[in-house]
């Protein structure tokens, strides 16, 4: 089919009624005409983005630097900023997760190698000032960790935001559970469930 086949079939059997504001919006904007991949340029930050970033990832496997891209172009339809960085920093890290012999360490500094590390513009003033630094953070937690639930406190203490959803907050606090449970499957999911 072509892609105004597929844009007709979404169009036709999406429940716009069911999404949250930030994506009620863009979906809108797609609607009446506009270019998706400026429709998210006037929505908040919410973290929306960010939370379905990993199947690009997973369709770019082994390649982080496609990744990215692929998640610029996807991101740029529902957000801007803060969460279009922090979703293309983790698509290109899930795309190196699922390449054969990858490592903890090496998913990690793909995310480092690829998090932005130009000065955040955010309302709030954020202290690291940057998303490299803010996941060194993490990573530093993480890694310290003896186990998941140690994560919690330091986390707790250094890195949450200003509100409940922010992306920066969402993707510290990823990777650095992800970090201390040291590739083990059912760990990530204790620690990041009870995080």
């Amino acid at each position: 089919p072509t892609w105004e086949a597929a844009d007709q079939t979404a169009l036709r059997d999406m429940v716009p009624e069911r999404f949250f504001y930030c994506m009620r919006n863009a979906w809108d904007l797609i609607r009446l005409g506009h270019n998706p991949r400026f429709t998210g340029h006037t929505n908040f930050v919410t973290g929306s983005t960010l939370m379905c970033m990993q199947p690009v990832g997973f369709y770019n496997a082994g390649d982080p630097a496609k990744a990215f891209l692929d998640a610029l172009d996807i991101s740029y339809m529902y957000q801007r900023g803060l969460d279009v960085d922090c979703a293309c920093t983790f698509a290109a890290a899930v795309a190196e997760a699922v390449r054969p012999g990858a490592t903890v360490r090496s998913v990690c500094e793909t995310a480092l190698e690829y998090a932005p590390n130009r000065k955040m513009i955010t309302f709030d003033q954020r202290h690291p000032d940057t998303i490299r630094k803010w996941l060194e953070l993490a990573l530093e937690i993480g890694f310290a960790a003896p186990d998941v639930f140690a994560v919690r406190e330091p986390a707790y203490q250094k890195l949450l935001q200003y509100h409940a959803i922010d992306p920066l907050e969402f993707f510290c606090l990823t990777f650095a559970v992800f970090a201390a449970s040291g590739g083990k499957l059912e760990q990530a999911v204790m620690g990041g469930t009870n995080i």
